[in-house]
């Protein structure tokens, strides 16, 4: 028995409403928030005869703390996930800490406006020390750790995909299958076909940002900075074939960098087909990318968020959103008991070196000894894919 606010109704919220509404036995009920309500009323609608979750709806400014606080004093939910914009992360967490109650989010924190004088000044200051350019990073969030702690709240931060199940993936191959482990290489594989020229499967603006900044990962405690896109690999994923992979800076690296010292390299690579990249680079050619204000016949508007309100989010369109998301919350919710299950089996044994886990629509689960192969499928037809890799002392 669980009450819960979602607040967001963007293509990953409505994803993990649906989920939570299919989960009726564990969220029995939910409050869909965000800034349109009508919105939030459509997806209500739609759920209504599907599950026995009591679900209601409510407007709210996520940007706006007092509006927060009142809804969720309001409502009086055991949980709030945010699953808004990255934007917001701190204004919730406010409300959260101000309401006495647990938070929840999928991404870390960055600014909307990276122009912002105070916020330049500590951005360029970590940059200069730590490393790394990204606008996004934990340290926002982090500093809340104290503040949670003593009310006895616990906010859990990146608890999507990747990040989320990946940070599962090592936290539990390092505590129960590894002596040491050497490198981490997450592999994200977008292997579907969408059928347009050019679309994002999350918020444009979250997303352009993400993949047109510098590439970085962590060698031995340090950041190592690249610029965007220069690190290419192929990689012949099982089920999808042979895909073009890039590094990327992504959350998780910060975050199993802090977590397992020891480690002595991570990177994250992510696939792009070369329309993607092709349209992408055209669109920060010309200035689209932008996150800085110009004028326009008398109005200010930033470049990438009119980009945003132009392009198509696959995450919106309803059969793409059942069809394929729908399948990467079947592998959050069964990871573990796979995982499990092969302990069990006694699959893994002590000569191990690789982890192959596939996840994203069906399973299809590898475990190589370096003397006896053992291959175990589970399920096939997979489209997503994150590969651990260590050797044992």
């Amino acid at each position: 028995m669980s009450r819960v606010l979602v607040i967001g109704r963007g293509g990953v919220a409505s994803v993990a409403i649906r989920k939570c509404a299919q989960a009726d036995d564990v969220f029995t009920q939910m409050c869909i928030a965000s800034r349109t309500k009508s919105k939030c009323d459509a997806l209500a609608e739609k759920l209504k005869n599907k599950t026995k979750c009591e679900i209601t709806t409510a407007q709210v400014d996520a940007d706006n703390v007092d509006e927060l606080i009142n809804l969720i004093n309001g409502y009086k939910p055991d949980l709030v996930m945010n699953i808004a914009l990255p934007y917001q992360d701190l204004t919730i967490m406010d409300a959260c800490l101000a309401c006495h109650v647990d938070y929840m989010d999928t991404a870390n924190y960055e600014p909307e406006d990276t122009d912002d004088p105070k916020w330049r000044e500590i951005y360029e200051k970590r940059c200069k020390e730590l490393g790394f350019s990204a606008y996004f990073d934990y340290s926002w969030q982090w500093a809340y750790k104290k503040k949670f702690e003593e009310a006895g709240l616990t906010a859990l931060l990146g608890s999507g995909f990747d990040p989320g199940v990946t940070q599962c993936y090592c936290a539990y191959a390092k505590k129960h299958e590894f002596d040491t482990i050497d490198t981490i290489d997450i592999l994200d594989c977008n292997g579907g076909d969408h059928g347009y020229a050019f679309a994002t499967n999350f918020n444009p603006e979250i997303n352009l940002r993400e993949v047109s900044a510098p590439g970085s990962y962590m060698e031995n405690g340090k950041w190592v900075e690249i610029p965007a896109m220069s690190i290419k690999r192929e990689y012949d994923f099982d089920g999808v074939g042979k895909k073009d992979m890039y590094l990327l800076h992504h959350e998780e690296i910060e975050s199993l960098g802090k977590n397992f010292p020891e480690v002595k390299r991570i990177r994250f690579f992510m696939t792009f087909g070369q329309s993607y990249l092709d349209h992408m680079r055209c669109l920060e050619d010309v200035g689209m990318l932008s996150t800085s204000p110009v004028m326009f016949e008398g109005k200010e508007i930033v470049p990438i968020q009119f980009l945003k309100a132009l392009l198509i989010v696959i995450g919106n369109l309803d059969r793409l959103r059942t069809d394929l998301s729908s399948s990467k919350f079947i592998v959050h919710r069964y990871r573990l008991k796979i995982i499990n299950l092969l302990c069990n089996d006694k699959v893994i044994i002590s000569r191990i070196t690789q982890i192959h886990i596939q996840q994203l629509g069906n399973f299809h689960i590898d475990v190589r000894d370096s003397n006896r192969p053992y291959s175990r499928e589970l399920h096939s037809n997979v489209c997503n894919s994150t590969r651990i890799i260590s050797i044992r002392s």
